[in-house]
């Protein structure tokens, strides 16, 4: 009786299924810190998504099962802990060689027979980055069943179009490390930070100091320098431009939250009240109202690309930019390896504002799509690779997202795509990666 008035009636009745070896291993190319702590601390992640967290709080779950498969002789030790946060496991050892197990067959009977027997499920979550599971969501959709997506790699555009919900692998290696605060989406465009973003506990300390950390002096300096930059400016500046031109007076503002302030915004908001800020197009702008105005901003780009190139973006999810843009994004990126080792969150943000000030902005999501393509198509981002070796590898791996997406391509389509991608870095720095001879290994 307790139990029964206790049990949240109005949660989701939901069903999970986990491919732990696809999980783990596509977990471990992205970051090994996350794919451990998914493995050996699945309690992170499993309260994350019965508390509905990957829906925006609105659909809390109570998961009926709880399937785990996994290859005993790899992945043996993980059994324990699995069942002891309520899975049932199945052994699923290798079938050949290469170490092939039969985890996606026992996956698909258990589903077809939780989705044929007298309970209705209002909910089947998967966990795999196996694209062969898009016909059981083809009738879990059919019989309307909501559907829930988790991958640990790069998976082909119509195993995600056909779920309800997708949880992308970097919101999954977060969630697995236990950065649920942190946990921000990934989008091609992100959304401008509010001016109201609360300060870190950072810059709460720098706040409450008893030493001030900025003199008079220094908000001077870094007042006169952004002021510079956005009057020699022929047009309202890109606010990368106008934030690195305060770095360069005060490299420490980053470690600080911005004096406190918490986002560059509100840096500007509370600093120089005397320039604008508009954050919509992106990457955001900043201006003197006495010179600029709302109009002088540019419009959003609308990428003029042929129609095949638009059909490849749209099949594999490549980031529909310019092959100028692709060349601003390969450069920065080189540059910043070349400076800092790769780190999955940081990377992209360094590298989006890289190319912020050159001038030829590239969105955090893009940087993010082809950073994890490269990764998961074998691409080492330790060795300080050039730019014309990122561009040939992800131009090889486009060409593997076609394969898999049963695109055949012809003399002229391989052309299109090394024009698109390529088009923009002179012919010397351009340098071509082998196509992959097994197309799903990539996904």
């Amino acid at each position: 009786m307790s139990e029964h008035l206790h049990r949240d009636e109005s949660a989701s009745r939901s069903a999970l299924f986990v491919d732990f070896d696809n999980m783990y291993l596509g977990l471990r190319k992205l970051d090994e810190n996350a794919a451990e702590a998914f493995a050996s601390r699945p309690s992170l992640w499993l309260q994350w998504l019965e508390a509905g967290l990957d829906a925006g709080g609105k659909t809390r779950r109570r998961f009926l099962v709880k399937n785990v498969y996994l290859n005993p002789v790899t992945f043996g030790s993980y059994r324990a802990v699995y069942t002891r946060n309520g899975f049932r496991s199945i052994d699923c050892p290798p079938l050949t060689g290469q170490g092939k197990n039969s985890a996606d067959i026992y996956m698909v009977l258990d589903i077809v027979d939780a989705l044929q027997s007298g309970f209705r499920y209002d909910e089947f979550v998967i966990a795999s980055t196996d694209a062969d599971f898009t016909p059981i969501l083809h009738r879990l959709r059919g019989q309307d069943r909501r559907t829930t997506l988790l991958t640990a790699g790069l998976s082909a555009a119509a195993y995600r179009a056909v779920c309800d919900s997708f949880v992308s692998p970097e919101v999954l290696a977060d969630v697995a490390l236990g950065q649920f605060d942190d946990v921000e989406a990934v989008v091609d465009e992100e959304p401008v930070p509010s001016i109201m973003m609360p300060p870190s506990s950072a810059a709460r300390q720098v706040a409450t100091e008893p030493k001030p950390s900025r003199t008079e002096e220094d908000m001077a300096e870094v007042r006169a320098a952004v002021r510079a930059a956005v009057a020699t400016a022929d047009s309202p500046l890109v606010s990368a431009a106008a934030a690195h031109a305060a770095l360069k007076v005060r490299p420490n503002l980053k470690q600080t939250d911005w004096w406190g302030a918490g986002s560059f915004r509100a840096f500007l908001a509370l600093y120089l009240e005397d320039l604008a800020y508009e954050g919509n197009p992106s990457p955001g702008y900043v201006y003197d109202p006495r010179r600029h105005s709302r109009a002088d901003l540019p419009g959003p780009e609308r990428p003029e690309l042929g129609t095949f190139v638009q059909q490849v973006c749209m099949i594999t999810g490549a980031p529909a930019m310019t092959s100028e843009r692709y060349a601003s994004l390969f450069s920065a990126l080189a540059d910043d390896l070349a400076a800092a080792p790769y780190e999955r969150n940081e990377t992209p943000k360094r590298v989006r504002d890289r190319t912020d000030v050159s001038g030829v902005s590239v969105a955090r999501g893009a940087v993010s799509f082809v950073a994890q393509g490269l990764i998961f198509s074998g691409q080492k981002l330790d060795s300080d690779p050039s730019a014309r070796e990122l561009a040939g590898s992800y131009l090889a791996y486009v060409k593997n997202l076609c394969a898999n997406a049963r695109m055949t391509l012809s003399t002229a389509d391989e052309e299109a795509l090394e024009a698109w991608i390529l088009g923009s870095i002179p012919s010397d720095k351009i340098e071509r990666a082998p196509v992959a001879t097994d197309a799903d290994a990539v996904l």
